[in-house]
């Protein structure tokens, strides 16, 4: 037991150590999500274990609960500090932070629960609170992004009445500054049921958003209802074929980080990163830098795109590509059936191998899974 409480030990000083050498400008600010796990700075990425937070060394390829308490058997039945923590986690300095919901409670209106941010060491000990938003969730809206000290981030409110029916939701964009553990708040972006927002990231000091609400203003179940009664339906019948025809309005926004103003714009990109802007016309999918330098990327369309590490990610009819933009070159992606790219940390991929009902994670080099 010794032997292993050392080796957690170590893991977590290596962790607080992070990666050397210099960053690339990719992390001026990075987009914390749930899906993308990534911490270049500590080298390695978060690993979902069921509802278990564990940490990824990448250069080592082994994985640890956040827990360094060598009696913890790290299961949902103990007191595992690994638990709990898996809403948007990330490190900000050598501090775990996440989001987290308390249970529905009732008010003299209806029941709401609240969100929090909370921080703790590396290893999930010394937890404390640092913010709390009332009545609210952060599942609208999953992407946030943490610029230096600053936080940017969306709570939706969202409250039931006495019969637990959902009330007319809606998203708010804040900002708290963990240096000053200061709030800012820069109002209501979006309301109506089933709204939500996705955030692309910051370009020449304005942040990038989209938002959408449901075309019919009403509670999801009753739009499929009444989609099934128009449709002499069942409710069965008519759940597949209602999310195909179910519409929503959308409106592309950028919020000015200098003045708080938002403004609505025709347009916005298909992808942001600290480099490069990225986006497709009738020439195809290109990138395009902050002095307007244009590179030609994929000729034709792009179904779906995303920033892994320094690679930007494309979903394309001829498979998934990776796009250097150290090197600006584009790679076929080299992976067997069962596996998936999680993310990209430095020079290694975070690879998702699937089967047998189980999912294992570990790590390669970057160049093994290009072609």
């Amino acid at each position: 037991m010794k032997r292993v409480y050392g080796c957690i030990a170590a893991a977590f000083a290596l962790l607080l150590t992070g990666c050397s050498g210099q960053t690339s400008a990719a992390n001026d600010w990075r987009i914390i999500s749930m899906y993308q796990l990534a911490e270049p700075q500590k080298n390695g990425a978060f690993i979902m274990n069921d509802s278990r937070l564990d940490f990824l060394d990448v250069q080592a390829n082994t994985s640890i609960p956040l827990c360094d308490e060598p009696s913890c058997t790290h299961s949902s039945e103990s007191d595992c500090t690994a638990y709990g923590k898996s809403n948007h986690p990330f490190f900000y300095s050598d501090k775990l932070c996440w989001f987290t919901m308390t249970e529905y409670y009732e008010t003299d209106s209806g029941y709401q629960a609240d969100v929090q941010l909370w921080q703790s060491d590396a290893n999930g000990s010394n937890a404390e609170m640092l913010l709390v938003e009332k009545g609210a969730s952060c599942m609208g809206a999953e992407r946030f992004v943490l610029d230096g000290d600053v936080l940017y981030y969306f709570v939706t409110r969202q409250t039931y009445d006495m019969e637990f029916q959902e009330n007319e939701p809606s998203i708010s964009f804040h900002a708290y500054n963990f240096k000053t553990e200061e709030t800012v708040q820069y109002g209501e972006v979006v309301k109506g049921y089933s709204c939500g927002m996705w955030t692309l990231g910051i370009w020449e000091k304005n942040l990038y958003a989209t938002a959408s609400a449901a075309e019919v203003n009403l509670p999801y179940l009753d739009r499929l209802l009444a989609y099934a009664e128009e449709n002499n339906l069942t409710q069965d019948e008519a759940m597949t074929l209602f999310m195909q025809e179910d519409r929503y309005i959308e409106k592309h926004l950028t919020l000015n980080l200098s003045t708080g103003e938002w403004t609505e714009v025709q347009d916005v990109p298909m992808l942001l990163s600290a480099r490069f802007w990225y986006n497709q016309d009738e020439n195809g999918f290109y990138a395009e830098d902050h002095n307007g330098k244009r590179f030609s990327i994929y000729d034709n369309d792009v179904i779906s795109t995303e920033m892994y590490g320094d690679y930007c990610w494309l979903h394309t009819n001829e498979g998934m590509k990776l796009w250097s933009e150290e090197t600006q070159t584009l790679y076929a992606l080299s992976l067997s059936e069962n596996q998936y790219l999680c993310d990209i940390c430095g020079e290694y991929a975070v690879i998702q191998t699937s089967g047998n009902g189980t999912s294992m994670y570990h790590s390669v080099p970057v160049e093994e899974i290009l072609s």
